[in-house]
């Protein structure tokens, strides 16, 4: 129980500020207008437009809650979530895990949208597969936390990672049309590969289970490095004296 009332702390936290409410909300939807008129265009499948602007939102959102722990530095509150806990951290992932649980709400946001914009309901997303996005996006953003934890100028590498991980994950260009050999490697290389290529599944010969047990043995792979690369930043920062404002 103590752990949920931390994530409903800081997922509360998170919404408070209205920057990254804004952001999802601003990048979802300018997304779903980019796939909509792209539709109308040069025609195309609006599931699949729907369901990428949705990714693209909550993986965006994703990003900047890695940028978390980067806010409780600038507001001096870094250095005491490290310092009071007996489990400093699975505290710090807490932090960055509640407001990656923000991105799910892309999902009906662009769902919204869409009806909207073409008067079409397009059908929902398999849950599971969603919470299987949620699972690949989050392992990624705790190994771009461990980055804010060793140093106050990780922002810079929110904006390096952003674009790249949505091309090679294949929500810019479909694994599909890939080579085969390096289509196979980002499947397991990226979390991110295999949840997109299952939720996009009108377009890929790759059996969906397949897809489930590729990104979820990704996405723990990160996880490890996640918790590796987050001792070795903590231990590094306790040192160096960088969890103080800056």
């Amino acid at each position: 129980m103590r752990w949920l009332r931390v994530c409903w702390f800081n997922l509360r936290q998170f919404c408070a500020v209205s920057h990254f409410a804004q952001t999802m909300v601003l990048v979802t939807t300018t997304t779903t207008l980019v796939q909509w008129l792209g539709i109308r265009v040069w025609g195309g499948n609006a599931t699949v437009a729907c369901m990428r602007a949705a990714m693209i939102g909550m993986w965006t959102t994703s990003v900047f809650s890695a940028g978390l722990l980067g806010f409780e530095r600038h507001k001096g509150t870094l250095v005491h979530l490290v310092s009071d806990s007996r489990h400093t951290l699975a505290t710090l992932a807490l932090v960055v895990l509640s407001a990656a649980t923000f991105g799910l709400v892309s999902f009906p946001a662009a769902w919204i949208a869409w009806a909207l914009l073409s008067h079409i309901v397009v059908p929902l997303p398999n849950v599971g597969l969603v919470l299987l996005f949620w699972l690949a996006c989050s392992s990624v953003s705790l190994v771009i936390a461990s980055l804010f934890v060793l140093t106050p100028n990780a922002i810079a590498y929110e904006g390096l990672l952003l674009a790249p991980v949505m091309l090679v994950s294949g929500l810019l260009w479909p694994l599909a049309d890939m080579p085969a050999r390096m289509a196979d490697v980002l499947r397991l290389a990226i979390p991110l590969a295999a949840p997109v290529e299952a939720l996009l599944s009108t377009a890929t010969e790759v059996p969906i289970p397949l897809s489930v047990l590729l990104g979820l043995m990704s996405s723990l792979s990160w996880i490890v490095l996640a918790w590796v690369l987050g001792r070795l930043a903590l231990r590094r920062a306790l040192v160096s004296g960088t969890l103080e404002v800056v």
